[in-house]
């Protein structure tokens, strides 16, 4: 309400007219105009769609968490109630792909480059400092 189009900041109760005008002062006039961009385009998304959009946004990050692909799809699937074995079967993902967008989703984070990069980016061996690793311990 507080940085989409006009007739949706009309609509607004009077607490939520209070918190979008407090939005207005917190947040800088570059992050103001390039959300008046976001949001000032195209409808207003129904309850419905941004439910599944946060349910999507888990789905991605439980991806990302886990690392496997496989165990995100059965999740997605098994949600679905559809049997993770048809995507198993020839041809099978290709299928479930196109029929159910969110799948196709996870499959196109799952091997783009920038996935890559995220989960497997190297890490600086961490300091053994402190650690019980002295040879003055021995658990015989």
């Amino acid at each position: 309400g507080a940085f989409g189009p006009p007739e949706h900041g009309r609509a607004l109760d009077q607490d939520s007219g209070r918190l979008a005008e407090q939005f207005w002062q917190v947040i800088p006039q570059r992050t103001q105009r390039r959300l008046q961009e976001l949001l000032g385009t195209g409808p207003f998304p129904d309850y419905e769609a941004m439910l599944e959009r946060g349910h999507q946004c888990g789905r991605r990050v439980g991806l990302f968490l886990a690392g496997d692909f496989g165990t995100a799809a059965r999740a997605l699937l098994a949600e679905r109630g559809v049997d993770p074995r048809v995507a198993q079967a020839s041809g099978g993902l290709r299928r479930a792909c196109a029929e159910i967008p969110p799948l196709a989703d996870l499959l196109r984070l799952a091997v783009s480059p920038e996935y890559a990069d995220a989960r497997w980016h190297p890490v600086a061996p961490s300091s053994t400092r402190g650690t019980m690793s002295s040879s003055r311990f021995s658990i015989v």
